[in-house]
């Protein structure tokens, strides 16, 4: 696995597991916890998925300690704007 070091000195892995198309939380869950068996240690979601609290709430019923993971997501485009 290839990592990047943070500024603020954490080890961040380079390859991430995505969520897109996964919107049942029973099965987020337990895909979820059966690729963090499998080594994974960044999730990557996206606003534009729709399912951010899904993804969220999967990972805590899975029993996944937050501070072993990463957790990326997209914000779309239109939503940077200032107001």
């Amino acid at each position: 696995m290839d990592y990047i070091i943070l500024n603020n000195g954490l080890k961040m892995p380079l390859l991430g597991f995505g969520t897109m198309n996964i919107f049942d939380e029973e099965e987020c869950t337990k895909i979820l916890k059966e690729a963090y068996e499998e080594g994974y240690r960044l999730f990557d979601c996206a606003q534009i998925y729709g399912n951010e609290q899904i993804v969220g709430s999967a990972l805590r019923k899975a029993g996944i300690p937050r501070d072993e993971i990463f957790l990326t997501t997209k914000v779309w485009f239109t939503n940077f704007e200032g107001e």
